[in-house]
């Protein structure tokens, strides 16, 4: 489960940290517009080879968009709510949470967090 943990977590980061930071340099409109793009660079990113399987790397999904979206509006629980199903359905899911290995190991009585259903409201409540 360490394993998958890690491998989750290092996907994740890799394919949030530079969203942020692209936010942070270009704001929303340069973020927007280059979505499509970073598909591009999948090559150029050391994107773990087990999570390559499952994703490709740049995908637009439109979670992205619309989590920058309420951060320039100010929206900040939007926020908050889009980029965790980006990172936790679009992203975690598919890398991790999918995989049979994970659904059989043992399991938390609160919370199924293979499950995506199950995970973002628990996700959610602890946000706020």
């Amino acid at each position: 489960m360490y394993g998958k943990l890690a491998l989750g977590n290092l996907s994740l980061f890799l394919d949030i940290y530079p969203l942020h930071r692209f936010y942070m340099m270009r704001g929303y409109k340069g973020l927007e517009t280059s979505l499509n793009y970073r598909r591009e660079i999948k090559d150029k990113v050391l994107w773990p080879e087990e999570a390559r399987k499952r994703l490709e790397f740049g995908y637009p999904f439109r979670d992205i968009s619309m989590g920058f979206k309420a951060i320039e509006d100010g929206n900040i629980k939007e926020s908050v709510e889009r980029l965790a199903q980006h990172e936790q359905v679009n992203i975690l899911q598919k890398i991790i949470y999918d995989d049979t290995d994970t659904s059989w190991l043992p399991k938390l009585t609160t919370v199924r967090l293979w499950d995506a259903k199950d995970r973002m409201p628990f996700v959610l409540r602890t946000a706020e």
